[in-house]
Protein backbone atom coordinates (compact mmCIF):
# COMPACT_ATOMS: atom_id res chain seq x y z
CA UNK A 1 0.00 0.00 0.00
CA UNK A 2 1.83 3.86 -1.12
CA UNK A 3 2.58 5.88 1.71
CA UNK A 4 -0.55 8.68 1.67
CA UNK A 5 2.06 11.67 1.15
CA UNK A 6 3.77 9.50 -1.60
CA UNK A 7 2.89 11.53 -4.48
CA UNK A 8 4.62 14.67 -2.46
CA UNK A 9 8.08 13.13 -3.54
CA UNK A 10 6.90 14.18 -7.52
CA UNK A 11 6.28 17.59 -6.59
CA UNK A 12 9.45 19.96 -6.62
CA UNK A 13 8.05 23.30 -5.84
CA UNK A 14 10.28 25.71 -3.73
CA UNK A 15 8.65 28.07 -0.93
CA UNK A 16 11.38 29.73 1.05
CA UNK A 17 8.79 30.61 4.21
CA UNK A 18 7.25 27.07 4.15
CA UNK A 19 11.06 25.11 4.32
CA UNK A 20 11.55 27.93 7.02
CA UNK A 21 9.18 26.99 9.15
CA UNK A 22 9.90 22.80 8.49
CA UNK A 23 13.04 23.85 9.94
CA UNK A 24 11.37 25.17 12.67
CA UNK A 25 8.58 22.22 13.31
CA UNK A 26 5.83 24.11 12.35
CA UNK A 27 4.57 22.22 9.20
CA UNK A 28 5.33 19.77 6.61
CA UNK A 29 5.76 21.14 3.33
CA UNK A 30 2.94 19.57 0.90
CA UNK A 31 5.91 18.88 -1.90
CA UNK A 32 8.79 17.40 -1.13
CA UNK A 33 10.29 16.78 -4.79
CA UNK A 34 13.53 19.02 -3.85
CA UNK A 35 16.76 17.29 -2.05
CA UNK A 36 16.67 20.61 -0.47
CA UNK A 37 12.79 20.46 0.95
CA UNK A 38 13.93 17.00 2.02
CA UNK A 39 16.99 18.15 4.07
CA UNK A 40 15.06 21.09 5.35
CA UNK A 41 12.26 18.61 6.95
CA UNK A 42 15.08 15.91 8.23
CA UNK A 43 16.53 19.43 10.09
CA UNK A 44 13.31 19.89 11.18
CA UNK A 45 12.45 15.94 12.80
CA UNK A 46 15.64 15.80 14.28
CA UNK A 47 15.32 19.38 15.88
CA UNK A 48 11.92 19.50 17.54
CA UNK A 49 10.64 16.79 19.28
CA UNK A 50 6.97 15.32 18.36
CA UNK A 51 7.24 16.55 14.45
CA UNK A 52 6.80 14.68 11.67
CA UNK A 53 5.48 11.34 12.26
CA UNK A 54 3.11 10.75 9.91
CA UNK A 55 6.45 10.99 7.06
CA UNK A 56 7.45 7.97 9.09
CA UNK A 57 7.75 4.93 6.22
CA UNK A 58 8.12 7.47 3.32
CA UNK A 59 11.94 7.44 2.92
CA UNK A 60 14.46 5.71 4.58
CA UNK A 61 16.10 9.28 6.03
CA UNK A 62 12.85 10.44 7.36
CA UNK A 63 12.43 7.03 9.21
CA UNK A 64 16.14 7.22 10.39
CA UNK A 65 15.53 10.72 11.66
CA UNK A 66 12.17 9.89 13.41
CA UNK A 67 13.97 7.16 15.08
CA UNK A 68 17.09 9.12 15.98
CA UNK A 69 14.37 11.92 16.87
CA UNK A 70 12.66 8.76 19.47
CA UNK A 71 15.76 8.24 21.20
CA UNK A 72 17.06 11.46 21.85
CA UNK A 73 13.94 13.14 23.06
CA UNK A 74 10.73 10.58 23.76
CA UNK A 75 12.60 8.37 26.11
CA UNK A 76 11.06 5.66 23.93
CA UNK A 77 13.17 3.00 21.77
CA UNK A 78 11.63 2.74 18.18
CA UNK A 79 11.04 -0.29 16.60
CA UNK A 80 13.52 -0.71 13.81
CA UNK A 81 13.45 -4.11 11.96
CA UNK A 82 15.96 -3.05 8.68
CA UNK A 83 19.23 -2.57 9.28
CA UNK A 84 18.47 0.96 6.89
CA UNK A 85 15.89 2.70 9.81
CA UNK A 86 18.91 2.63 12.38
CA UNK A 87 20.32 6.25 12.61
CA UNK A 88 23.37 6.99 12.53
CA UNK A 89 23.74 9.91 14.84
CA UNK A 90 22.43 9.68 18.05
CA UNK A 91 24.11 12.35 19.95
CA UNK A 92 23.14 16.03 18.24
CA UNK A 93 21.35 18.00 18.81
CA UNK A 94 20.36 15.88 21.92
CA UNK A 95 20.97 13.73 23.79
CA UNK A 96 19.54 10.58 25.57
CA UNK A 97 19.84 10.13 29.17
CA UNK A 98 21.46 7.30 30.53
CA UNK A 99 17.97 5.28 31.06
CA UNK A 100 17.44 5.81 27.85
CA UNK A 101 20.95 4.94 26.87
CA UNK A 102 20.80 1.50 29.00
CA UNK A 103 17.43 0.29 26.85
CA UNK A 104 18.63 0.90 23.84
CA UNK A 105 21.93 -1.27 24.39
CA UNK A 106 19.64 -3.70 25.88
CA UNK A 107 17.13 -4.13 22.79
CA UNK A 108 20.50 -2.89 19.71
CA UNK A 109 23.24 -4.38 21.79
CA UNK A 110 25.13 -3.28 18.42
CA UNK A 111 24.73 0.30 18.93
CA UNK A 112 26.79 0.54 22.09
CA UNK A 113 29.47 2.35 20.45
CA UNK A 114 26.61 5.25 19.58
CA UNK A 115 26.03 4.98 23.17
CA UNK A 116 29.68 5.59 23.98
CA UNK A 117 29.47 8.84 21.65
CA UNK A 118 26.66 9.84 23.63
CA UNK A 119 28.25 9.11 26.72
CA UNK A 120 31.48 11.66 25.17
CA UNK A 121 29.19 14.06 24.30
CA UNK A 122 26.97 14.13 27.44
CA UNK A 123 29.61 13.40 30.03
CA UNK A 124 28.68 10.22 31.05
CA UNK A 125 31.27 8.60 32.64
CA UNK A 126 29.55 6.09 34.81
CA UNK A 127 27.53 4.59 31.58
CA UNK A 128 30.74 4.77 29.57
CA UNK A 129 32.82 2.53 32.15
CA UNK A 130 29.64 -0.20 31.65
CA UNK A 131 30.01 -0.35 27.90
CA UNK A 132 33.21 -1.90 28.07
CA UNK A 133 34.32 -0.58 24.27
CA UNK A 134 37.34 -0.79 22.56
CA UNK A 135 39.67 2.71 23.05
CA UNK A 136 37.56 4.52 19.88
CA UNK A 137 39.23 7.18 18.27
CA UNK A 138 35.69 9.31 17.38
CA UNK A 139 34.45 8.89 20.84
CA UNK A 140 38.18 10.30 22.20
CA UNK A 141 37.24 13.44 19.86
CA UNK A 142 34.32 13.38 20.44
CA UNK A 143 35.03 13.43 24.38
CA UNK A 144 37.83 16.33 24.39
CA UNK A 145 35.78 18.83 22.40
CA UNK A 146 33.08 18.28 24.82
CA UNK A 147 34.91 18.07 28.13
CA UNK A 148 34.99 14.71 29.18
CA UNK A 149 37.65 14.50 30.25
CA UNK A 150 37.69 11.08 32.31
CA UNK A 151 36.79 9.20 28.93
CA UNK A 152 39.09 10.99 27.23
CA UNK A 153 42.39 10.14 29.51
CA UNK A 154 40.68 6.43 29.45
CA UNK A 155 41.11 6.07 25.60
CA UNK A 156 44.06 8.39 25.25
CA UNK A 157 46.63 6.18 27.53
CA UNK A 158 45.86 3.18 25.79
CA UNK A 159 48.44 2.09 23.35
CA UNK A 160 46.18 0.97 20.57
CA UNK A 161 43.39 2.70 19.35
CA UNK A 162 40.61 1.71 17.28
CA UNK A 163 38.48 3.27 14.65
CA UNK A 164 35.08 2.07 14.76
CA UNK A 165 32.68 4.92 13.35
CA UNK A 166 33.33 6.77 9.71
CA UNK A 167 31.78 9.74 9.91
CA UNK A 168 32.60 10.47 6.15
CA UNK A 169 30.37 7.34 5.23
CA UNK A 170 28.28 6.95 8.14
CA UNK A 171 28.85 3.76 9.11
CA UNK A 172 30.58 1.22 11.62
CA UNK A 173 33.30 -1.46 11.76
CA UNK A 174 32.41 -3.84 14.49
CA UNK A 175 33.77 -6.28 13.14
CA UNK A 176 38.15 -6.16 13.51
CA UNK A 177 37.80 -2.39 13.10
CA UNK A 178 41.31 -1.29 12.30
CA UNK A 179 44.13 0.81 14.03
CA UNK A 180 43.95 4.48 14.24
CA UNK A 181 45.47 7.09 15.79
CA UNK A 182 43.16 10.44 16.42
CA UNK A 183 43.38 11.84 13.30
CA UNK A 184 40.92 14.94 13.52
CA UNK A 185 38.21 12.51 11.14
CA UNK A 186 35.36 12.79 13.62
CA UNK A 187 32.73 15.01 12.85
CA UNK A 188 32.31 16.57 16.56
CA UNK A 189 29.34 18.45 17.91
CA UNK A 190 31.04 22.01 17.37
CA UNK A 191 31.25 21.19 13.92
CA UNK A 192 27.92 20.04 13.36
CA UNK A 193 26.84 23.89 14.85
CA UNK A 194 28.04 25.43 11.54
CA UNK A 195 25.12 25.82 10.31
CA UNK A 196 24.46 26.97 6.29
CA UNK A 197 21.93 28.82 5.10
CA UNK A 198 19.96 27.93 2.18
CA UNK A 199 18.76 29.83 -1.01
CA UNK A 200 16.53 29.04 -4.13
CA UNK A 201 17.46 26.28 -6.51
CA UNK A 202 18.25 27.41 -10.05
CA UNK A 203 18.67 24.69 -12.34
CA UNK A 204 20.91 27.19 -15.00
CA UNK A 205 23.75 27.62 -13.32
CA UNK A 206 27.34 26.03 -13.10
CA UNK A 207 27.89 26.13 -9.80
CA UNK A 208 26.61 22.82 -7.84
CA UNK A 209 25.62 24.69 -4.96
CA UNK A 210 22.98 26.98 -6.83
CA UNK A 211 21.47 23.92 -8.51
CA UNK A 212 20.91 22.60 -5.49
CA UNK A 213 20.30 25.44 -3.01
CA UNK A 214 22.66 24.53 -0.90
CA UNK A 215 26.66 23.43 -0.31
CA UNK A 216 27.66 19.69 -0.27
CA UNK A 217 29.57 19.10 3.02
CA UNK A 218 32.31 16.57 3.39
CA UNK A 219 30.45 15.61 6.79
CA UNK A 220 27.01 14.85 7.07
CA UNK A 221 26.51 12.19 9.96
CA UNK A 222 23.30 14.25 10.40
CA UNK A 223 21.57 14.17 7.23
CA UNK A 224 20.34 16.97 6.85
CA UNK A 225 23.42 19.24 5.61
CA UNK A 226 23.45 21.94 8.46
CA UNK A 227 20.49 23.50 6.65
CA UNK A 228 18.91 26.68 9.19
CA UNK A 229 17.04 29.29 8.45
CA UNK A 230 20.46 31.59 9.09
CA UNK A 231 23.82 30.80 8.93
CA UNK A 232 25.41 30.52 11.55
CA UNK A 233 29.05 32.51 12.15
CA UNK A 234 32.51 30.48 11.38
CA UNK A 235 33.78 28.40 13.80
CA UNK A 236 36.81 30.05 15.85
CA UNK A 237 39.69 27.54 16.14
CA UNK A 238 43.25 28.44 17.78
CA UNK A 239 45.56 28.11 14.55
CA UNK A 240 48.56 28.92 16.29
CA UNK A 241 48.53 24.71 17.27
CA UNK A 242 48.74 24.11 13.42
CA UNK A 243 51.92 26.17 12.94
CA UNK A 244 54.73 24.18 14.73
CA UNK A 245 53.09 20.75 13.07
CA UNK A 246 54.25 22.37 9.74
CA UNK A 247 57.49 22.20 10.09
CA UNK A 248 57.64 18.89 12.80
CA UNK A 249 57.30 15.36 12.93
CA UNK A 250 53.29 15.11 13.27
CA UNK A 251 52.21 13.10 16.59
CA UNK A 252 50.69 9.97 17.28
CA UNK A 253 47.66 11.83 17.79
CA UNK A 254 46.47 15.16 16.44
CA UNK A 255 45.53 17.67 18.35
CA UNK A 256 42.34 19.84 17.04
CA UNK A 257 43.45 21.52 14.22
CA UNK A 258 42.00 22.73 10.70
CA UNK A 259 43.64 19.61 8.59
CA UNK A 260 43.52 21.38 5.44
CA UNK A 261 46.76 23.92 5.98
CA UNK A 262 48.10 20.34 7.10
CA UNK A 263 47.54 18.41 4.07
CA UNK A 264 48.41 21.28 1.66
CA UNK A 265 51.65 22.14 2.87
CA UNK A 266 52.13 18.08 2.60
CA UNK A 267 51.01 18.42 -1.08
CA UNK A 268 53.14 21.45 -2.33
CA UNK A 269 56.57 19.55 -0.47
CA UNK A 270 55.35 16.34 -2.25
CA UNK A 271 55.30 14.56 1.44
CA UNK A 272 53.59 11.54 0.40
CA UNK A 273 53.83 10.11 3.80
CA UNK A 274 52.37 13.42 5.17
CA UNK A 275 49.84 13.63 3.18
CA UNK A 276 48.29 10.07 3.28
CA UNK A 277 48.55 9.96 7.11
CA UNK A 278 46.65 13.43 6.98
CA UNK A 279 43.45 13.07 4.27
CA UNK A 280 43.83 9.44 4.09
CA UNK A 281 40.32 8.97 4.70
CA UNK A 282 38.94 12.08 2.58
CA UNK A 283 40.59 10.72 -0.66
CA UNK A 284 39.98 7.79 -2.90
CA UNK A 285 42.86 6.94 -5.38
CA UNK A 286 42.54 4.44 -8.18
CA UNK A 287 45.96 3.85 -9.92
CA UNK A 288 46.26 2.61 -13.36
CA UNK A 289 48.86 2.77 -15.80
CA UNK A 290 48.32 6.18 -17.50
CA UNK A 291 47.03 8.32 -14.88
CA UNK A 292 46.05 8.63 -10.89
CA UNK A 293 42.20 9.80 -10.79
CA UNK A 294 41.77 11.42 -7.15
CA UNK A 295 38.07 12.26 -5.72
CA UNK A 296 38.57 14.61 -3.62
CA UNK A 297 36.49 16.97 -1.79
CA UNK A 298 38.48 19.74 -2.38
CA UNK A 299 39.02 20.92 -5.62
CA UNK A 300 42.53 23.05 -4.05
CA UNK A 301 43.78 19.45 -3.59
CA UNK A 302 42.86 18.20 -7.20
CA UNK A 303 44.57 21.06 -8.42
CA UNK A 304 47.93 20.36 -6.24
CA UNK A 305 48.03 16.61 -6.97
CA UNK A 306 47.54 16.12 -10.63
CA UNK A 307 48.57 19.57 -11.78
CA UNK A 308 51.58 21.68 -9.65
CA UNK A 309 53.07 18.43 -8.05
CA UNK A 310 53.72 15.40 -10.66
CA UNK A 311 56.67 14.32 -8.47
CA UNK A 312 53.67 13.69 -5.92
CA UNK A 313 51.97 11.40 -8.48
CA UNK A 314 55.34 9.36 -8.47
CA UNK A 315 55.46 8.89 -4.75
CA UNK A 316 51.52 8.12 -4.36
CA UNK A 317 51.66 5.31 -7.24
CA UNK A 318 54.51 3.69 -5.21
CA UNK A 319 52.97 4.18 -2.02
CA UNK A 320 49.91 2.63 -3.48
CA UNK A 321 51.57 -0.26 -4.99
CA UNK A 322 53.10 -1.02 -2.16
CA UNK A 323 50.15 -0.06 0.60
CA UNK A 324 47.15 -1.54 -1.38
Amino acid sequence: MAHPRQSALQDFRFNQRVLQDAINGVRIPDYLGLELVQLCVIAGIRRNAGFGHELRGLTLRFTRALNAQAIMYSRDIPDMNHPEEFPYCIWYPSTPDRDTCRKLIAQYPWMKYQVGRVCAVANYDDLYKELDLLPEVGIAEEARENGSEAIFSAIVKQPVKYAVFNDYSNSLVLENPPISPMNGNTCVTTLLESKQSFKRPRAKSILKSDINGFESRLYDICEDMSVDVKRSEPRSVDQSVVVPLLYSPLPADLPTVDKDMLILSAAYHGNIDRYMAEWYQRCYVQVSFYRVNAYSTSLRHLILIDVLFPQMLQGLRKHVDATW
